[in-house]
């Protein structure tokens, strides 16, 4: 017979929650680039989400009843990012670059998915800084470099979000 959780039922639970701030996005071989944009894009980072996936659903039909069964996984294939940019612009070049590997501006060839796409790695901490989980989402590469707005009325701290597509991610590791 089914009671109403308690308080003691509710805390033995939750233990503590996962907190919004304990994660990391990592980008470690970032193509074009000496590691610095890597680093710089991991400790600039201000927000992320963990890509998602979508079972879909295929129905059967027979005799006046439904049934409904699981189907193919899809990914969305996008992920989007923000970031604090630094007084040299470090991420915002990088990316630049990135999509200039991807496919020129003059001449719209560019590299094959190969050279450009790279495996990124999204990690979330418990309270104590243990690793959680750790993803490996594959196949990344920006598909929309952020304009730089200024605003000469006032100052404040540059945030800019960029747009990776991905192919698809997996679980690398299940910690604590």
């Amino acid at each position: 017979m089914a009671t109403k959780p308690t308080l003691g039922d509710i805390a033995a639970t939750i233990l503590d929650p996962m907190l919004s701030d304990n994660y990391l996005l990592n980008i470690p071989d970032i193509p074009g680039n000496d590691g610095g944009a890597a680093q710089a894009l991991r400790m600039q980072c201000t927000s992320a989400a963990k890509p998602g996936a979508t079972l879909n659903a295929v129905e059967v039909q027979v005799f006046g009843h439904t049934l409904e069964f699981a189907a193919n996984k899809t990914f969305s294939h996008d992920m989007s990012v923000e970031y604090v940019e630094n007084r040299t612009g470090k991420i915002t070049d990088t990316l630049e670059r990135w999509a200039d590997l991807i496919r020129d501006t003059e001449t719209q060839t560019g590299e094959y998915k190969a050279g450009y796409a790279r495996s990124g790695y999204f990690t979330i901490f418990d309270n104590k800084g243990k690793t959680v989980r750790e993803y490996e989402i594959h196949g990344m590469w920006p598909s929309a470099v952020p304009d730089l707005s200024f605003n000469g009325q006032s100052s404040s701290i540059i945030t800019l979000s960029v747009s990776f597509k991905f192919d698809h991610y997996t679980l690398r590791n299940r910690g604590a």
